[in-house]
């Protein structure tokens, strides 16, 4: 469909694909001087799963959902976590 009203889709994803590089970058960088050393697991299949859920619960369609669905996520990690040790 955006070929058809005269835009290059490949141009688009360069572009997004750009965007999303710049914010997980900075994302890292923010992370890295919290936890002082970052491991291979820390990026491992749960993390994975619990960003997953957050976007899920969230709704994919606006910037405000997944950020709320993830601290709703982290919420009840901790929660769960707490109650049943």
């Amino acid at each position: 469909r955006v070929r058809f009203l005269g835009y290059d889709p490949a141009n688009i994803k360069v572009v997004a694909y750009t965007v999303a590089a710049l914010f997980a970058s900075i994302a890292g960088a923010l992370f890295a001087p919290i936890v002082g050393f970052i491991a291979p697991s820390q990026g491992g299949i749960l993390p994975s799963i619990a960003f997953l859920i957050g976007v899920a619960i969230g709704g994919r369609t606006t910037l405000l959902g997944p950020v709320l669905g993830a601290i709703g996520v982290a919420w009840a990690q901790t929660l769960f976590s707490e109650q049943y040790p």
